[in-house]
């Protein structure tokens, strides 16, 4: 029942960080949060975070490198070039062997020649393979072996992707603005009726529009499922130390501990225990946030280092499977993760 369920969530969120609502845009920051410890209210801002979030996507990200201009010379030359072959130099010649007449044919020929010559550049110059970059944070839920993953992925390639399988509760939102509207999707001056489709018959698999070629394309997307990986933060004299249970290496992990101090360490291995060194400044603690996920898992990110015994790591892989299509990574991908530390001997 519904009372049921709701009564579930309150649970689940009784380990949870105080929910921070910010009902102003993402860019503002004009509006002061709002903190409650209160189960039931918390309940209410989280909804209330997820309706922003549809109704207010991320901004669009940046263009992948070398993708945000035409390459106008190299087009320009062969234009250029063509002219003056096609015009001068092609009546010339024709004159010279005093046959006018194959005028009709050369033009024709020197058009297909020069528009093969345009296609071949345009695929030298930008490339027919797909390439992405990619950007993710993951939270471990301290209220089971669960995560939320969010990624944000760009991707550019000399052809559109005609289908997308991923996994059935995946969130696949496209961030655009010419296309968000509300909680669909618009085109500029056309109807889309058919240009984004989802076919539920295995998982679900996106078919349409959602990354046409030679177009910055940028999916937001959205996962939940069983993650075992955790952090664990033991005594060792004074201080503390870390061992990285996550999988991939820790670059660098900012943890604050029962008494409010915030502790950090760089460069864990897999299985490794490091000591942790004391922070006299919370701006250190990895304080940038990666931006392009939306406010709730902004939020999320935001709230790990805030409350006694929460971490938030950036890592040197993802932690699982990356979503989306594969393409060439054009930058190393950019990998978060933060939750409830596993602490031991806290004497």
């Amino acid at each position: 029942s519904q009372a049921d369920e709701d009564e579930a969530e309150v649970e689940e969120l009784g380990t949870m960080p105080p929910a921070v609502f910010n009902p102003g845009r993402p860019s503002s920051g004009a509006v002061p949060a709002v903190t409650t410890d209160d189960p039931g209210l918390r309940i209410l801002l989280d909804h209330a975070q997820r309706m922003r979030e549809r109704t207010n996507p991320p901004a669009e990200p940046s263009p992948l490198p070398g993708t945000d201009r035409v390459a106008v010379g190299g087009f320009a030359s062969l234009a250029i070039l063509f002219a003056v072959v096609v015009g001068p130099l092609n009546l010339w010649w024709l004159r010279k062997r005093r046959a006018r007449h194959l005028f009709l044919v050369t033009t024709p020929a020197l058009s297909l020649a020069t528009c093969a010559c345009l296609i071949v550049y345009s695929l030298v110059s930008e490339g027919m393979e797909l390439r992405r970059r990619i950007a993710q944070i993951t939270w471990l839920d301290p209220g089971g072996e669960r995560a939320v993953a969010w990624t944000q992925a760009s991707y550019y390639g000399g052809f559109s992707v005609a289908s997308m399988p991923f996994d059935a509760d995946a969130e696949v939102v496209r961030l655009s603005r010419d296309d968000y509207h509300g909680y669909g999707y618009r085109g500029s001056q056309r109807d889309t009726s058919s240009a984004f489709t989802i076919d539920w018959h295995q998982g679900q698999t996106l078919r349409g529009d959602w990354l046409p070629g030679r177009q910055n394309s940028h999916l937001l997307i959205t996962e939940r499922r069983p993650e075992r990986a955790r952090v664990q933060i033991a005594r060792r004299g004074e201080g503390w130390e870390a061992v990285n249970g996550l999988g991939p290496e820790i670059v660098a992990i900012a943890w604050r501990d029962p008494q409010g101090g915030l502790w950090q360490a760089d460069h864990l291995a897999f299985g490794a225990a490091t000591p942790l060194t004391a922070l006299a400044d919370d701006a250190d603690a990895l304080a940038a946030t990666p931006g392009g996920m939306g406010p709730v898992a902004e939020h999320r990110w935001s709230d790990c280092v805030v409350q006694p015994g929460w971490f938030r790591a950036q890592l040197a892989a993802p932690l699982g499977v990356l979503p989306g299509p594969a393409g060439e990574d054009v930058m190393p991908a950019r990998v978060y993760a933060c939750g409830l530390a596993v602490l031991e001997n806290p004497r």
